[in-house]
Order: structure tokens, then sequence, then C-alpha cells
């Protein structure tokens, strides 16, 4: 372009005045055609660790967002990523912000990722919205309209969906849970990609009530039910938002007109202290704690005191203490999610000391499929930060998804069964299922009619009983009898029955005299 330029003399053919003239031309050519091509659009990555990405983003794969930066591709992984902004859509950084929120901006963020995704957008950021939207409506426990967001995402872009990973679901009411199982059904009939079949699997075991059959193992007692705090009487109550006014309103009031987070944060640590030192006053003190935990959640630097107000409040009003667990659980996992550097490492204990604390409560109420989706999150949180309790929590989600698919295994045998009451082999199956994968031989006693040997009967019905109650010769015998079982083993099942037979051996060895 420049080469075609004319280059005006001057009068005396000077040639340091064309050269001037020339770059004088040239210089304001160029300047025309900077100003009527239009402005590069840039969209920006800001990561964890505080370093911003600007370029262009040139898609989206199972990793994260892969952005042109410098004249290299990137790829910038997803749990790295804390805000995208994208110059021709600025209310993208609008969602973005709200989102950085938690549950408090999660309405309005919703708002403005819908309108987003109103306008023709590029594959890669309608993949990136609706992952954002899965993850809130998760945050916020409605699990239909997440599962819309996933289902979205997976036709949008199936290799970052596979990547996606679901937390705990808990999806009491029926007619939800059918139409979420439905749409699962539906989804899984296409056959989509191996992780992304697994992920809704494991979505539907969870949403699926166990088989419940009485020939399966009982689940263990329920422990006896909390004392129910009674509802408030219409004076208690009164009093106690007259109180809390007296004490918090007018501060309530002015951190309500303000935008910015920081006076919520730190209106709800003087609330986490008024809780602390709160009297028996049950009305007052649910006031002063859920509404910290309210303007905790606004801000990461809140999230402390959100957590500890839900753990005030659920030690001082025992019968609230499922709620409370519940609303903690929400807040360490956004806390983990923002958090960057040691801080993340420190939010990755807090929260997978919570997700374990759950799946075992939930496996002494006998919710195995509940315990199963706490173990398997706990799983990818110790992996995230290099827990050295990351063996421990896989063995046992392990052990606990071996006995699930134990489980749904008798049960079919069973009904097998039931259709074909003649049929040995079956209930062989269901004999060794039983005292072997499960370790259950007081139920696997009731099937031992199928066995056709003699011996094996008996060490059945002899393993049923306390190793203290049985002679040294029939612990010899259970010992060689649960080192043939361990034989006939699974692999999950294999160790325990070895681990069975050398404490039988030991018994023998601790009572034989000669």
């Amino acid at each position: 372009m420049l080469a075609t330029l004319s280059v005006p003399l001057s009068p005396g053919g000077k040639q340091c005045e064309s050269l001037r003239h020339w770059r004088l031309a040239a210089l304001c050519e160029l300047a025309v055609l900077c100003i009527a091509a239009p402005l590069a659009q840039a969209d920006t990555i800001r990561t964890r660790v505080g370093i911003g990405y600007t370029g262009q983003v040139v898609g989206i794969d199972a990793q994260g967002l892969l952005i042109n930066h410098a004249g290299a591709v990137r790829t910038i992984p997803r749990d790295d990523i804390v805000r995208v902004e994208v110059d021709q859509y600025p209310d993208v950084a609008k969602a973005e912000t709200l989102f950085d929120r938690g549950v408090s901006g999660a309405a309005e963020a919703e708002r403005f990722y819908a309108g987003v995704l109103a306008a023709d957008l590029p594959s890669w950021l309608r993949a990136f919205i609706e992952w954002r939207l899965f993850r809130l409506r998760l945050a916020v426990s409605r699990y239909p309209e997440a599962l819309d967001a996933y289902l979205l995402l997976m036709q949008e872009n199936p290799q970052f969906a596979a990547g996606v990973t679901w937390s705990p679901v808990s999806e009491n009411d029926p007619d939800r849970q059918r139409a979420m199982l439905a749409k699962i059904d539906e989804a899984l009939r296409k056959g989509p990609p191996d992780p992304i079949a697994g992920q809704l699997t494991k979505l539907r075991n969870v949403l699926t009530p166990a088989p419940r059959t009485p020939l399966l193992p009982a689940a263990p007692s329920l422990p006896k039910p909390l004392p129910q705090v009674p509802p408030p009487s219409s004076d208690a109550a009164e009093k106690a938002k007259i109180a809390f006014a007296s004490l918090f309103g007018d501060r309530l009031a002015k951190v309500q007109a303000t935008a910015e987070p920081q006076d919520d944060v730190a209106l709800a640590a003087d609330l986490v202290q008024a809780a602390k030192i709160a009297g028996s006053q049950p009305e007052f003190l649910i006031l002063v704690c859920e509404k910290a935990w309210e303007l905790g959640n606004k801000d990461p630097a809140g999230y402390a005191a959100a957590a500890e107000a839900m753990k005030i409040l659920g030690e001082k009003i025992p019968a609230m203490a499922e709620s409370c667990q519940q609303k903690m659980f929400v807040t360490m996992q956004q806390q983990y999610e923002h958090a960057s550097g040691p801080a993340r490492a420190e939010a990755g204990n807090s929260l997978l000391e919570a997700l374990v604390r759950m799946a075992e409560q939930q496996e002494r109420l006998g919710n195995s499929d509940q315990a199963l989706a706490y173990w398997r999150r706990a799983q990818d949180v110790a992996t995230a930060i290099g827990s050295a309790r990351k063996s421990q929590i896989q063995a046992s989600s392990e052990r606990l998804a071996h006995r699930q698919q134990t489980l749904v295994r008798i049960a079919e045998r069973i009904r097998q069964s039931q259709a074909a009451p003649q049929d040995q082999k079956v209930r062989e199956d269901i004999f060794f299922l039983y005292a072997v994968e499960l370790d259950n031989p007081a139920e696997a006693a009731k099937y031992t009619d199928a066995l056709g040997d003699e011996g094996m009967k008996r060490c059945a019905q002899q393993a049923a009983s306390p190793a203290e109650k049985l002679s040294e010769a029939t612990c010899l015998d259970l010992g060689d009898w649960y080192r043939f079982l361990a034989d006939k083993a699974s692999p999950a099942a294999k160790s325990n029955m070895l681990a069975k037979a050398c404490g039988y051996y030991k018994v023998y060895l601790e009572r034989h005299t000669a």
C-alpha cells in the first residue's frame, strides 16, 4: 500500500524535503486506514493466581478455554478460571461479577447470562455460559435446572462436558425426581461418550430409590431423632425481631444501600461475634446467624464468617444441625472454588473434612447412594489439593461403590430365583455374593441349600457365629474356608477374605496347646 504513494518533490528537488513529504503522506494514509478499520474485539481470562490473558479465545476443550495470547495459543484450565470478559458482549463481565459473589449474586448472574445466551454467540462462549449456569444452579440446590444446563452443555460441547462433575445431589421432591430421571434416560438412549454416560448413570443411581426387599441386608439402625425445636410463638418471634432491629437495624439498612460487599462482610463478622455470646433465645439466635450467613456469602472475604455462623447455630440448636450443615457445605464449596494458593489448600482441607463427615453420616443412616456421591466428591477434592487422605478416601469410595453394585446384582439374582425357584445355580450365586462380596455370612446361610458340599454348608453356618464361641478345630476349618473363598472373590473383596482367614488362623494358634 505504501509503495503506491506519490512522493511530491519540492521546487528545489531536495531529497530530505521529499522524504519528509513522503513520510507525512504515509502517516496520513496509515491513520486513515486505522480509522476506517473496525477496532479488534478482545477477550480476557483472569485466573486464580492473578494472571490475566488478553487476546482472542479460539476454542474450548476438555481442559478449559484456548486463548490466542501474544501470538501463542494457551489452554487455561477450567478450575483456574475466575473471570472471563468479552468486549463484544459486555454483559458477560457483569454476569461474572455477580457469579463471583456466590449464592447472593446467583439470581442476577443468571439473568445476565440468559440475556447473553439470546445472542448469536461463538460456540465456546455458549458452552462456557452453560457451564456457569450449571454451577450456579447446583450451588443453590436447583437440581432440575442444573440438569437442563448440563444437558445443553453436553450438546454444545461434549468434550468440555466430559470433564464436568456433579457435587452431591439431594432432590427429595418425587415429581422433580421423576422428571429428572426421564431426561437422564432420554440422554442415555442417545449414547453419549463414556465420561458423560458415567456422570449421568451416577446421577441416575442417586435419584433412583434403592431397591427394597426383605432378603437384602438390613440397613443400619437409625439414630434417635433429635429433639424438635417448637415453633416460636408470635410473641417471642416479634420480640426477637425488635431486638435485632434495635441492635443492627440501622447498620443493616446502610449495608443494603451500598453495592460494594465489604460492609456486608464486616457486618457478618460482627453478627458472628454476637451469636457467640447470645443467650438461650433461639428466635434471636436464628435471626443473627442466618443474616450473618446471607451477608457473608456475598464475597469470598466473608465465607469464613458465613460458615462459622452456621456452625454456631447448629451447635446451639441441635434440631437445626442438619440444615446448618448443608448451608456450611454450600459456603465451603464456594470458599474452595474462589481460593488460590495456600488458601485454596486450606479451604480444600476444610471442604474435604465436611464431605467425609457427611459421607460417613449418610452411610450410618443407610443412605448409600447419597454417601457415595459425597465420597466421590471428596475424592475429587483430595486429588486436586494433593491430600494425604486421598488413598483412604478412594478406598472408601470404591468399597461403597462395590457394595452398591453387589446389592444390584443380588436383587437381580433374587428376581431370577423367584421366577425360577428350581434354578439352584442362581441361589448358589446369591450365596457367594453375600458370603464373599458383602461378607455377610448370616444372609449367605439362608442359601446353603444350593451348595452340594456338606463341608461348605457347615462352614457357612458356623461363620455366622462369633469366633469366641467356636472350637479351635472349627476356627482352623473356617480359616481354610475363607482362604478358599478368597480365590473366588473379586479384587475388591479378596483382601477382606484373606484377612478373615488370617483372623481365624490367629484364634486357632492362640488356643492350640499341642
